[in-house]
């Protein structure tokens, strides 16, 4: 490597070292203290909850330790205005409040670390959204798979059978698209994501990462990344409604990570790899990264760093990235510390792939919220053209 280059590379490194180094002591020093989470407001706006709406809550908060309880008394009232349009026979509304009822109670969960708040939220989210699946325009099936000596939880989304997708067989043989959230995201979050791909005539797998039950806390299990992907690859194949020959992979933050591990595992078996806000490399940076990945919603508070440890272990892009061939798109935002816009480029340019495009968010941070929802529909085009 040219002297200059390594220089550059190394002022990089540095340059990151040190800014993490100050954000991971600003954020401990935050912790408690925030009273509006930006990037929790920002969430829930590119989810599909309204801005006037989350703004009217937040002005009634004094102080954060109020967050999870205000924002789950939101959610239990859009659940009574569920019950009350569908006596009424309203469906639609009945599922558009099913739905944000959901959204509002999994940032009340996101939102409070105590061991019962959260599992009586969690329950509270799943079963709104599981309510509101009866009356989504795409067919939505609850699905389990067995995974080592547990099961996982996903949805399997299919097109709507009554339009027509270009050249695609109407209600079966569709291609599908394999999302991998980030670690402290859920399925449910992941809905216009999926119906970006859906419109187009492209089924969807989301799931949870599997979880033990510690004490009654849902905490992250050890990941056996390629064994999790073998489970869901093997229960798609059995699925006569998906073409196991048209699978295409969708990251999101260390669900970007991944999903480009097993691109680079399986070379040329992807239609199309699509990788938003994935770290190329945070090992190195792994202590002074967990205040950040906190204070950004991006990693559980109630999982251990060695969890996250054990999966930057099993995704070390800088040595595997290079054996990506699949039709690759990397998306980043110019404003996002977990995964700066100089990683992606890295991952960018030593991926293999001849067919590959590089999107850059200027003013987006982590997740890329600021973009939502233009960039879904711009990727699934670009997913549909390759599927």
């Amino acid at each position: 490597m040219p002297l200059h280059k390594a220089k550059s590379r190394l002022t990089h490194r540095s340059l990151a070292y040190r800014s993490l180094n100050l954000l991971g002591k600003l954020y401990n020093t935050l912790s408690g203290k925030e009273q509006i989470p930006k990037t929790l407001l920002k969430r829930a706006i590119a989810n599909g909850l309204q801005k006037s709406e989350i703004e009217i809550a937040f002005q009634q908060i004094k102080s954060r330790d109020e967050l999870s309880k205000l924002l789950f008394s939101v959610a239990k009232d859009r659940l009574n205005k569920a019950y009350y349009w569908l006596e009424l026979g309203l469906k639609n509304r009945a599922c558009e409040n099913y739905f944000q009822s959901s959204l509002w109670g999994l940032y009340a969960y996101l939102s409070t670390n105590d061991r019962q708040e959260q599992e009586e939220i969690s329950l509270h989210y799943k079963q709104c959204y599981q309510s509101a699946t009866a009356y989504f325009t795409h067919p939505t099936e609850l699905i389990e798979f067995p995974y080592l000596n547990t099961s996982g939880q996903g949805y399997l989304r299919l097109p709507n059978p009554d339009k027509e997708y270009l050249d695609f067989e109407p209600s079966h043989n569709y291609p599908c698209v394999i999302l991998f959230n980030g670690l402290a995201s859920t399925k449910e979050e992941l809905y216009f994501t999926e119906n970006s791909l859906l419109s187009l005539g492209i089924a969807t797998f989301s799931f949870d990462y599997p979880l033990i039950n510690d004490n009654k806390l849902d905490t992250l299990f050890s990941l056996n990344i390629n064994e999790l992907f073998n489970a869901i690859y093997l229960y798609l194949n059995n699925r006569n409604e998906i073409n196991p020959n048209r699978i295409g992979l969708y990251g999101i933050s260390i669900g970007g990570n991944i999903a480009l591990s097993i691109a680079s595992q399986f070379p040329k078996r992807f239609k199309a790899v699509a990788s938003l806000s994935a770290p190329y490399d945070f090992l190195p940076d792994l202590d002074m990264l967990m205040p950040v990945l906190h204070h950004e919603f991006a990693f559980r508070t109630t999982s251990s760093q060695a969890h996250l440890f054990d999966i930057g272990r099993q995704t070390s892009l800088p040595i595997e990235v290079h054996k990506i061939e699949s039709p690759l798109l990397v998306a980043s935002g110019g404003k996002d510390v977990i995964a700066p816009a100089q990683d992606n480029r890295l991952i960018y340019d030593r991926a293999s792939s001849s067919d590959k495009k590089l999107l850059l968010c200027p003013n987006a941070g982590h997740y890329l919220f600021e973009m939502m929802p233009s960039l879904r529909y711009e990727i699934a085009q670009w997913v549909r053209a390759r599927l």
